[in-house]
C-alpha cells in the first residue's frame, strides 16, 4: 500500500538540532545478542528473536537488529506459545510473557534449572534436572514435579520436543548413548540403531523441513552432526557435512524460517552462527568479535571505518589465546578472512599510513618485529630494508609527513628511546635534538588539524611514571607541559584523537584533554577501563572498545563517546478495549542507520494504520480516556497490518552528522471499531526518540 502522505525528508532536519554541546558520556552501540541469549521462533510473525540483557535482536536472515523501545529481558528457559501467540521467558522468580511489543511480568514460584523445552501438544513447559533426573513442567499457574521409575539416570544430555511423534526426547549424557521418550507421565527407553555415541552437552532440534531431530556438539569430538528419523523416529543417520561448527557444548540450535541456526556453546567463538542447510553447515557473516585484551585498532579515514586486529582471548583463568582475527567496524562489525594474514598476536600497534593509504601494523607479543598493511581488503606484508628492532610497549600514530612514527618501547637491552619513521617503503632511524626522553608504555596520537603527534606518558627504566608532554612536527620535537596522569603509569594507556571537539585524548582512571597547551580534565565517568580507544572520523567521536572479565563474556558492543546517545521511550497511554497498540523502532536512531523505521503492533490483522510523527510531545485529550500525543505533526504515513497484526513503515536515515540531537514524537491510530474507545480508532501510546550515536 502506498503512503497517503510522504515522511518528511529528515535530511533536512539539521537545523533543528540543539545548538548547545552537552557533557559528552559513553553509550554502547550493541550490535549482536550475547552468544548465550534465549532464541525463539515466532511462528506468528514468521520472526527469530533473541532474548538479551539488552534488549530484544530480531534475525533478518543475515543479521541481528536490536529492537528499539523494547526492553531487555532475562530468563533461563524460553519458548513460543502458540496458543496465544506470545513468547515466554521464565527467570528464578518471574515469567515475562512478550506479545510482539510489550513485556508483562508475574511472579511465579522459582523455576529449576536444567535443559528445557516446550510441548505445545499439552501446553507446557518440560525441564529435565541434570543432578536429580527429576521432570519439572510449568502449565502457566504451577510447577508440577515427577520423578517416576524407569527414568534415565542423571545426565547433562540433549533434551528437546519432537513435535512429530509428540513427544520429548533425552539422548545421552553421563557418558552414556542411550535415546529416552517422555511422555508426560512415564519415560520409555528407545531401541535406536547406529546410535552417534556418548557425549555430554550436545544439542537436539527438530528440523521442519525433513520431520528429523538433528544432533549437533557435545564434549566428544568427532564433532559430527546425525539426525534421527525413521517410521518410529529411532533410526540415527551420520551427516556427511563439509565442515562444522566445532567443539560446542550446550549450543543453541532452534529454526529460523529457512534451516536450523545453532550459535553458543563456546565463548571462544560464542557469537559465529551457523545455519544448517540442505545437510551441510554454513557460517553466516553475522558475528560479532569475541571478547580480547589488548588488540591494535586504527581508523581507516578512506573507508570510513575502524580497523581490528588480534589481541588476547581469555577462556578461563587458566585457559588463554593470542587470536588472529581482523575485523572493521562502521556501524556494525564486519568479520574479513583474508588469505594472507599476520600471525596471531596481542599488543601489536595500528596506525594510518597515508603514504600507503593503508593502516599498518608492527611488533606485539609473541610476535617478530614484522611490519603489515591492511588496505580494507588485504593484509600485505612490507619486506622494509631497515627495521626497529623488536619490543613491547611502544607508542606510535600517523606522521605529519604522511607515514607513521615509532618512538620507544622495552627491548631486549632495556627501555628504548629510538625515533622511527616509516615513510610507505622502508623504516628510517631518526636523530632529532632534543629527543624525549626513553619511556615505555608511551602514548602517542595525531592531532590532524595541527599535524602534530602529541607524545606523552609512559615509564622509565625504574618504572618511574613520566609527566611530560612533547610534540613532533614532523622535523622537530618540543615539550610544551608536563602531563596531570603521570602519577598513573601504566594505567592511563589510552590515546586518541576526539574529532568533534579537535583535542587529544587520554583515558585510564580518570580522562583528559589536550589542544595543544595545557592539559584539561575531563568529567566522564565510566565503571571501568577501556581496553582501547580511537577517534572515528566518519561518526565524528571517539570509539571504545570495552574489558571487564573477558572469561564468559560472548557479547562484544562498541561503546561511542557522545552527548546525544540514540534513545527511545514510550510515553502516555495508548486507548483500546484490551491491549492497545504499540509502536517500536525496528533499528538504532543513528545517522546512516537504512534500516531504521517503525512498527507498529496493533492486534488488529488487515486493519488500516496511520502514524503521525512530529517534533514535539503532548497529552490532548480526545474523549472517552484516549488523548493525542504528538504536535507539530511533520508527516503522516499509513499501511495495512499484516496478517499478524503488525505494520511497519521503513524510515531510512541518511549519513548525516547533522541529524543527531533531533527529538522526534510519533503516535499510531489503528482503525478498529470493535476495540475503539474513541471514535472507529484505537491509538497507541507515545513514542519519543532522539536521533543519536
Amino acid at each position: 500500500m502506498p503512503n497517503a502522505a510522504s515522511w518528511l525528508p529528515l535530511g533536512m532536519l539539521g537545523v533543528l538540532a540543539a545548538g548547545s554541546v552537552a557533557q559528552a558520556d559513553y553509550a554502547r552501540i550493541v550490535t549482536a545478542p550475547g552468544g548465550d541469549s534465549p532464541m525463539v521462533y515466532d511462528d506468528h510473525r514468521s520472526r527469530l528473536l533473541a532474548i538479551a540483557r539488552d534488549g530484544l535482536f530480531e534475525w533478518d536472515g543475515s543479521s541481528w537488529n536490536l529492537r528499539y523501545g523494547v526492553a531487555g529481558w532475562l530468563g533461563i528457559h524460553a519458548f513460543y506459545d502458540p496458543y496465544d501467540h506470545r513468547i515466554a521467558a521464565l527467570a528464578s522468580y518471574f515469567e515475562g510473557r512478550f506479545d510482539g511489543a510489550r513485556w508483562t511480568s508475574v511472579a511465579i514460584p522459582t523455576a529449576p534449572s536444567g535443559p528445557s523445552t516446550f510441548d505445545p501438544d499439552r501446553r507446557r513447559l518440560v525441564v529435565f534436572d541434570p543432578a536429580t533426573a527429576a521432570i519439572s513442567e510449568w502449565d502457566g499457574a504451577q510447577w508440577i514435579v515427577q520423578q517416576p521409575t524407569p527414568a534415565p539416570t542423571p545426565r547433562a544430555g540433549a533434551f528437546a520436543y519432537d513435535p512429530l511423534r509428540r513427544r520429548t526426547l533425552l539422548y545421552g549424557g553421563a557418558g552414556g548413548s542411550d535415546l529416552w521418550s517422555w511422555d508426560g507421565s512415564a519415560w520409555t527407553q528407545l531401541q535406536a540403531n547406529g546410535a552417534p555415541g556418548p557425549r555430554d552437552g550436545a544439542t537436539l532440534a527438530y528440523e521442519r523441513s525433513t520431520g528429523r531431530m538433528i544432533l549437533y556438539g557435545g564434549d566428544t569430538p568427532p564433532h559430527s552432526t546425525w539426525a534421527l528419523s525413521g517410521t518410529t523416529g529411532t533410526s540415527w543417520t551420520q551427516l556427511a557435512t563439509t565442515q562444522d561448527p566445532g567443539a560446542r557444548e550446550f549450543a543453541q540450535l532452534v529454526w529460523d524460517g529457512t534451516g536450523l541456526l545453532l550459535r553458543g556453546g563456546d565463548h571462544g567463538r560464542g557469537n559465529e552462527t551457523w545455519r544448517l542447510v540442505n545437510d551441510d553447515w554454513k557460517q553466516l557473516p553475522s558475528e560479532t568479535p569475541v571478547p580480547r585484551e589488548h588488540p591494535a585498532l586504527a581508523f581507516d579515514p578512506v573507508r570510513g571505518e575502524v580497523v581490528m586486529f588480534g589481541g588476547l582471548r581469555i577462556d578461563s583463568p587458566t585457559s588463554a589465546a593470542y587470536v588472529g582475527d581482523t575485523w572493521t567496524f562502521a556501524g556494525r562489525w564486519r568479520r574479513h578472512a583474508p588469505a594472507l594474514s599476520p600471525t596471531a598476536r596481542t599488543g601489536a600497534h595500528l596506525a594510518w599510513s597515508a603514504a600507503n593509504g593503508a593502516a599498518l601494523l608492527f611488533g606485539g607479543a609473541a610476535a617478530p618485529n614484522d611490519t603489515w598493511l591492511w588496505n580494507g581488503a588485504i593484509w600485505t606484508q612490507a619486506m622494509p630494508a631497515a627495521t626497529p628492532p623488536q619490543r613491547d610497549g611502544f607508542a606510535m600514530a600517523s606522521d605529519p609527513l604522511g607515514g607513521v612514527l615509532l618512538f620507544g618501547g622495552l627491548g631486549v637491552g632495556g627501555v628504548l628511546g629510538d625515533h622511527w619513521y616509516w615513510n610507505g617503503g622502508t623504516w628510517q632511524l631518526l636523530a632529532p635534538s632534543p629527543l624525549p626522553p626513553p619511556r615505555f608504555d608511551g602514548l602517542a596520537a595525531l592531532d590532524p588539524l595541527r599535524n602534530r603527534v602529541v607524545l606523552t606518558g609512559g615509564r622509565d627504566q625504574n618504572y618511574t611514571p613520566f609527566g611530560d608532554t612533547w610534540e613532533w612536527d614532523g622535523g622537530a620535537w618540543q615539550q610544551l607541559a608536563g602531563s596531570p596522569f603521570g602519577q598513573y603509569g601504566a594505567s592511563a594507556q589510552r590515546i586518541a584523537f576526539r574529532p568533534n571537539t579537535a583535542v587529544i585524548r587520554v583515558e585510564g582512571p580518570g580522562a583528559w584533554e589536550w589542544g595543544g597547551s595545557a592539559w584539561t580534565a575531563s568529567t566522564v565517568f565510566y565503571g571501568y577501563s577501556p581496553l582501547q580507544i580511537v577517534g572515528d572520523l566518519r561518526r565524528g567521536s571517539v570509539l571504545r572498545y570495552p574489558t571487564g572479565p573477558v572469561s564468559g563474556q560472548t557479547d562484544s558492543a562498541i561503546d561511542v563517546l557522545t552527548d546525544e546517545p540514540a534513545t527511545a521511550a514510550a510515553y502516555g497511554s495508548g486507548c483500546a478495549i484490551g491491549p492497545a497498540p504499540a509502536l517500536t523502532l525496528t533499528a538504532r536512531p543513528a545517522p546512516g542507520e537504512i534500516g531504521f523505521g517503525l512498527r507498529a503492533t496493533t492486534y488488529a490483522p488487515g486493519a488500516p494504520v496511520f502514524v503521525a510523527v512530529g517534533f514535539q510531545p503532548q497529552y490532548a485529550p480526545l474523549g472517552a480516556g484516549c488523548s493525542q500525543l504528538v504536535s507539530a505533526v511533520a508527516a503522516v504515513a499509513w499501511r495495512v497490518a499484516d496478517a499478524a497484526g503488525d505494520a511497519e513503515f521503513a524510515l531510512p536515515l541518511p549519513l548525516d552528522f547533522s541529524l543527531r540531537g533531533i527529538d522526534l514524537s510519533a503516535q499510531a491510530a489503528v482503525v478498529d471499531p470493535q476495540r475503539a474507545l474513541w471514535s472507529v480508532l484505537t491509538l497507541s501510546d507515545g513514542l519519543q526518540l532522539t536521533i543519536g550515536d
